[in-house]
């Protein structure tokens, strides 16, 4: 899509005159790519576990559920000796989490099964911690965060695999151009965008708009924000 993409923009902008260099049109797509990704991701003040969105009803959220989906992952990381602490950066390599959606562990003596981990507040972990009429255990573990992807676990003993559900930020596009004797240039990906090609107009309208293209009326621009409410 990436080509495609970067085709499409350089067309519109051949077409009325303007000419950017591959860093410029690079940046451009990038802060697209993030500011639909905070559309569609949600006012983070209302989120809620499981649903990144603010949506009003349970079909908006599906909605955008399906929308951001390029950017759900799974991450998961074995535990090393008798450690408490799930570090899911570490299991993260070439991804930025954004927002972890649920955390489950699975414990030595069932390794197969996963259990989520119920998040809480600090005071809330230490006194549910030692509650003795109702304690965590294995099949209903407790967890507080302790830093941004990194929570503490308990009971702790025997675990075995740490694993969560992510929202990414969308990765950062690179790619060169190359002289073909035409107006449009040799397209050289090194690094694809995350996007699938159901974004292409939000993408494209949203790119020229950072380079700045302007067109009579701000057609591009309008019909822009009329794709991307479209989307929701």
């Amino acid at each position: 899509m990436l080509e495609q993409l970067i085709t499409t923009v350089l067309t519109y902008l051949n077409a009325g005159g303007y000419y950017k260099s591959a860093e410029e049109i690079k940046n451009a797509i990038n802060v697209a790519q993030l500011d639909l990704y905070k559309r569609l991701r949600g006012n983070l003040v209302q989120y809620a576990p499981g649903r990144p969105s603010s949506a009003i009803t349970p079909e908006e959220t599906n909605v955008t559920a399906d929308a951001i989906s390029e950017l759900y992952n799974v991450v998961d990381r074995p535990i090393q000796g008798d450690d408490r602490i799930a570090d899911l950066s570490s299991a993260s390599v070439g991804l930025e989490i954004d927002l972890i959606l649920a955390l489950e562990v699975s414990y030595l003596d069932n390794p197969s099964e996963f259990y989520p981990v119920n998040i809480v507040p600090d005071n809330q972990f230490l006194m549910m911690k030692h509650n003795p009429i109702i304690p965590p255990i294995k099949t209903r573990p407790l967890g507080r965060m302790l830093a941004s992807s990194v929570y503490e676990v308990y009971p702790f003993q025997g675990v075995d695999f740490y694993r969560g559900r992510v929202l990414v930020l969308p990765s950062q596009v690179d790619f060169t151009f190359s002289d073909n004797g035409g107006p449009i240039p040799n397209i050289n990906v090194i690094q694809g965008i995350s996007w699938s090609a159901d974004k292409l107009d939000n993408m494209v309208y949203g790119t020229v708009a950072n380079l700045g293209f302007n067109l009579s009326n701000g057609v591009l621009v309008q019909s822009g924000n009329a794709m991307n409410d479209k989307i929701l």
